[in-house]
Parts: C-alpha cells; sequence; structure tokens
C-alpha cells in the first residue's frame, strides 16, 4: 500500500484531490524499498495532527472543487441581477404596486383652450406675457394639446392677474436701490366642458416673487419675466392628477 507524504498532501489539496481520491496520473512507485515505505508510513503518522488542521478538501477558496463550480456561480449571480432589473423596471408599470412612470395627468383630457389672461393691475401686458409662457409650459410638460377656439376643447385654463408689484428690499449707501423684489399675484380655473354635471368652478390663488439687483445689470421687466415663468410652472403644476 502506498503512503502519502505532508508535502504529497499539501499538493493533492491544491490540485482539488484528497487521499481517499485517486489520482489520475499517480506518481511511479519503482526504485523505492521496503525501507522507503516504512519511513514514509512513519512519516505520514507523525504528521497526522497537522494534516488535520488543513481545510478539507475543496472547502476553502482556490481549491480544486470551488475552481470547477465558480462559472455555475457567476452565471448564476448575472441572472439573478438580470431578473432584478427586470422586476425593477417592469415594477413601477404594474397596478399592482399603485405607482407609474407616466405623467401625472388626466388621460381623458386632450385639449386645452387658454384664453389670454385678464389683468387689473397697471402694469402693461404683462398678462400677454403670462399667457404666453403658460401655453409654452403646457405643450413642454403636460400631454395636453393648445387649441385656438373653445369649441371642441375638453377644458378651458382661464387666469385673472389680481397683483403686480415691485418693492425696494435694500439700498446702497447713496439711497439708491440695490435689491429689488416683483409679487404678482394670479387666479386660475380649470374648467371641464365636457363635465355631464356642471360643477361651479374652484378658482385657485397662486403668488410668486423674484429677487433682483439693478446693479448688475438686471431690469424690471426681466425681473417681471422671470415671475411669470415661475407662475406659468405653478399653474400647469396644478393641472396633475392628485396622489
Amino acid at each position: 500500500m502506498r503512503t502519502v507524504s505532508i508535502a504529497d498532501k499539501g499538493s493533492q489539496r491544491r490540485m482539488g484531490w484528497c487521499d481517499d481520491t485517486p489520482h489520475p496520473n499517480p506518481p511511479p512507485q519503482g526504485g523505492r524499498g521496503p525501507e522507503k515505505a516504512a519511513e514514509n508510513k512513519a512519516r505520514s503518522l507523525a504528521s497526522s495532527s497537522s494534516s488535520s488542521s488543513l481545510p478539507p478538501c475543496g472547502g476553502g477558496p482556490g481549491w480544486g472543487v470551488n475552481d470547477a463550480a465558480r462559472p455555475f456561480h457567476t452565471a448564476s449571480r448575472r441572472t439573478l441581477i438580470l431578473l432584478t432589473l427586470t422586476l425593477l423596471i417592469l415594477a413601477p408599470g404594474c397596478k399592482v404596486t399603485g405607482y407609474s412612470i407616466r405623467p401625472p395627468y388626466d388621460t381623458r383630457v386632450k385639449t386645452v383652450y387658454v384664453p389670454v389672461f385678464k389683468s387689473v393691475t397697471f402694469r402693461r401686458d404683462i398678462n400677454l406675457m403670462l399667457t404666453e409662457l403658460v401655453i409654452k409650459e403646457i405643450e413642454r410638460r403636460s400631454p395636453y394639446k393648445v387649441v385656438g377656439t373653445p369649441e371642441g376643447a375638453d377644458t378651458t385654463l382661464e387666469g385673472t392677474i389680481n397683483f403686480s408689484d415691485k418693492n425696494v428690499i435694500l439700498e446702497n449707501p447713496y439711497n439708491l436701490p440695490r435689491q429689488l423684489t416683483t409679487t404678482m399675484v394670479v387666479l386660475a380655473t380649470w374648467t371641464d366642458n365636457k363635465a355631464e354635471e356642471k360643477k361651479p368652478p374652484n378658482p385657485a390663488y397662486i403668488s410668486e416673487t423674484f429677487n433682483f439687483y439693478p446693479e448688475i445689470g438686471e431690469t424690471t421687466q426681466a425681473a417681471y419675466y422671470r415671475t411669470c415663468e415661475k407662475l406659468a410652472i405653478q399653474i400647469v403644476n396644478m393641472m396633475e392628477e392628485p396622489w
């Protein structure tokens, strides 16, 4: 019977086979006498205690069994990643979760008629500026189509500018305005033209402010334009469906 030394066991473990597993190409045993076999047997018995501390065959990283199974684990990991990504993509559109990736607008509404906003202030053409920005914002963000006539329109969006003013916030040492603010208040109403039961309009008050600095070249007209931009964003936000 052939005996195995500790060095042979270490090489066998690195190659992925143990004492109880026959080596595919065993080393030749010729040229060894009985005394050599007895010496090897004594060495194996003396090193049995130290060899027991070695990890079991295929029990640690880098051993033959794990190396053989590594492609399978890699493929399984890739499959799990692809499955997780697919679920993350499809889950928002499922009705079970209650979430959706579509824009939060009423799909029953297709067209919107936006007449020129009214103004009760003394600032000239500010209502035309706000109407233009609201139409652009609706076309840019929502699925609705703005039409030029109320005939055939699903809804009508109306608005009135109730307040617009400019105030000084900060002055420089020469009593000239350094920082100013523009303020606007709008009353907006969105009416469903095709509703079977006509309900009274539910107007909403929207206000916005914008700070500007004349010393760096900012003008009052540009400040009111920025204020109208912020108002248009708020008006279109209110056209979204509630959560």
